[in-house]
């Protein structure tokens, strides 16, 4: 099993979106879509250390799910208006980077979401069972932009401790 790296404190800024708001085909690409046209990321880039697309899922213990989209800014950032913050802690967890040719927001969540724990798990990192069950419940995926403001690689993140890898089937 490959060690966890430590990830530092980060500041996602953007929306935060349930279930209920994904598409027919379970993703969230006509949020992404009213984010975009909407000039949100053009508000953020320029806050941004480097200008990226990320989203974070917040697993809950009970089976549900927030979706957030957004950018990552430095922590100390002052927020626009108009936009939800949140903060994830730092923490280890499995980091791997994966060359991409496009944004794959346009895929179903679950679709999307096991492409990043396969590239994670084949990178050697072992990952929780149940990671609704961990004290952090993170799951992200961040393309960073190039000069040409294209995604050309995807950072996929797990936060995860190594006592934590277990969990229950069943929370009474």
């Amino acid at each position: 099993m490959k060690e966890f790296l430590t990830i530092p404190a980060q500041r996602l800024v953007g929306r935060v979106f349930t279930e209920s708001s994904a598409d027919e085909n379970g993703s969230f690409a006509s949020a992404w879509d009213e984010f975009t046209e909407a000039g949100h990321f053009k508000a953020l880039d320029p806050l941004a250390d480097v200008p990226n697309r990320t989203s974070v899922i917040v697993f809950s213990p009970y089976g549900s799910l927030q979706y957030w989209l957004g950018s990552i800014l430095p922590v100390a950032v002052n927020v626009p208006n108009g936009f939800q913050v949140l903060n994830l802690p730092a923490a280890t967890g499995a980091v791997v980077d994966k060359q991409v040719r496009s944004m794959m927001t346009d895929l179903p969540l679950g679709i999307a979401y096991n492409q990043g724990l396969a590239a994670l798990q084949q990178a050697g990192f072992q990952l929780p069972a149940h990671i609704g069950q961990t004290d952090t419940p993170y799951y992200m995926e961040r393309y960073n932009l190039n000069q040409d403001g294209v995604a050309k690689q995807v950072e996929y993140t797990v936060y995860a401790r190594a006592d934590q890898l277990g969990g229950f089937d069943d929370i009474e």
